[in-house]
């Protein structure tokens, strides 16, 4: 049984385009331990689906992808009429609106309920009769759709195997020695307003610190990243782990000649967490400001965060020369032109103390407040067109985004996008070639302990003995000839 995963994602947006696709391959590493009779490939575009002639297909979606999605799943039906599987955020919100297209929706976690449908399908009974026993998932019955709860989640994260990133073979943009993006837990301890990681996940697990540790040496051993990227929504949200992970770090090197990347919340920007940072190559750090006015913040429930602690971050990472990016969001229904534009002051005063910076339209996403919120007022509905939620400045239609934005003109909340579209552009050029720089220096300090290294070795009695063998080797050699 040949079982294809493929993730949905926008050719022409380099970031979607680049990353592998990590929740699949948890899926994909987990189905290899406990079914290694199903073949599991995870392809990277609709071409080489076609290729691996699946018996099942499983598809992963955002909600802005997901018109993709339906158009990628008719058109499998059509050639294969075989199975198809859907997993993500989307249909997690919304598993009333399972697409004909589509047999089966899986609502959450995906391991655990993608291994009983793959039991099922050996059976070859992926029918209603036998779905209604499995929780988490929504199917087609008949004429309705018929929803069986949310996933059970996995309460040991320990028990999956490590991710293979065999799996992905080097065919998304961001190869395995550049930069290995790594999760440590699921979930985050926050319930901002516009974001569905809590609906997704419920709350906050976490693998071990040994696990992760684990996970660590493995990859740095096998890959030889120059980048290891915590994609974590929040991998500092329990301070108390991160210095245990930290201090495993520390005294087993792994820090040595690699650099790190996390995300981090502006409360927990401290002096205390900067060393650590500092100390072991945390060099770059994402920080979600969101907005830098605090009716803004208040209303998209940002606790913990304010204007001064948005400022004191930044001076924090510019004190211990971290590389610092910011994410900013416009058009709350309550924000002002005057509120954007204290955003916007606010990403210009410190564009020198910025090396990454991004805004973007507020998104109503579902299964958010804020998407309750749009639907109420008519902005949205279930049989929009999702497409129109993805945000790219260069081909955006003020007149087709779902603005949510009561107090602004349609001409000022554009100004406002365009304003921040050119000031972040400089940011990020800027920041583009200090990373470039900082890449070219670590290189040449790895070059310089590793000619180090050398010497000492050629100093050693072990390589003197070496030498000594090879010439009489040699000598040997030339004297039987």
């Amino acid at each position: 049984m040949k079982f294809t995963l493929i993730n949905t994602y926008f050719k022409d947006d380099p970031y979607q385009a680049s990353l592998p696709p990590l929740g699949l391959g948890y899926i994909a590493s987990f189905l290899k331990r406990e079914m290694p009779e199903v073949e599991v490939n995870i392809a990277f575009d609709y071409d080489e689906l076609l290729s691996d002639k699946p018996d099942i297909i499983g598809i992963s979606s955002a909600t802005e992808n997901f018109d993709d999605a339906i158009m990628l799943a008719k058109k499998a039906k059509e050639k294969f009429d075989v199975p198809i599987i859907v997993g993500g955020l989307h249909i997690i919100a919304l598993p009333h609106t399972l697409p004909d297209s589509i047999d089966i929706g899986v609502l959450g976690e995906g391991e655990e309920v993608t291994l009983q449908l793959m039991r099922l399908a050996k059976k070859s009974q992926l029918k209603p009769e036998f779905l209604k026993d499995i929780q988490g998932i929504c199917y087609h019955d008949n004429d309705k759709i018929a929803v069986n709860g949310s996933t059970l989640l996995i309460q040991n994260l320990d028990d999956l195997p490590l991710l293979d990133r065999d799996l992905f073979q080097n065919k998304w943009r961001m190869k395995n020695n550049e930069q290995v993006h790594l999760i440590s837990s699921r979930g985050c301890p926050y319930k901002c307003t516009f974001c569905i990681s809590s609906k997704s996940w419920f709350k906050l697990r976490c693998f071990s610190p040994e696990y992760v540790i684990n996970e660590l040496e493995y990859v740095l051993k096998k890959y030889h990243p120059e980048e290891i990227y915590f994609f974590d929504d929040l991998f500092i949200a329990n301070s108390k782990r991160f210095k245990t992970i930290a201090k495993m770090i520390k005294d087993k090197n792994l820090h040595k000649g690699i650099t790190f990347r996390c995300y981090s919340r502006v409360n927990l920007m401290t002096d205390e967490m900067c060393e650590i940072f500092k100390e072991l190559n945390f060099k770059y750090i994402d920080i979600g400001f969101e907005s830098n006015s605090q009716k803004i913040l208040n209303y998209y429930q940002k606790t913990d965060a304010t204007p001064e602690l948005n400022q004191k971050a930044v001076d924090m990472a510019a004190k211990y020369n971290i590389s610092l990016g910011g994410n900013f969001i416009a058009g709350a229904p309550i924000e002002t032109y005057e509120d954007m534009l204290e955003t916007l002051n606010f990403i210009e005063r410190n564009q020198d103390k910025l090396d990454r910076s991004g805004l973007g339209p507020l998104q109503p996403l579902p299964g958010t407040p804020i998407w309750d919120y749009a639907l109420e007022k008519g902005i949205v509905s279930e049989n929009m067109r999702w497409r129109s939620l993805h945000y790219d400045f260069q081909n955006f239609d003020v007149n087709q985004y779902p603005i949510l934005a009561e107090k602004v003109t349609k001409e000022e909340f554009y100004n406002v996008l365009k304003l921040s579209h050119y000031l972040n552009g400089k940011i990020n050029w800027v920041g583009f070639n200090k990373k470039i720089y900082y890449e070219l220096n670590v290189k040449n300090e790895k070059m310089k302990n590793l000619e180090t290294e050398l010497r000492e070795i050629k100093k050693s009695k072990s390589y003197k003995f070496a030498s000594m063998l090879s010439r009489l080797k040699k000598l040997v050699i030339k004297n039987t000839k």
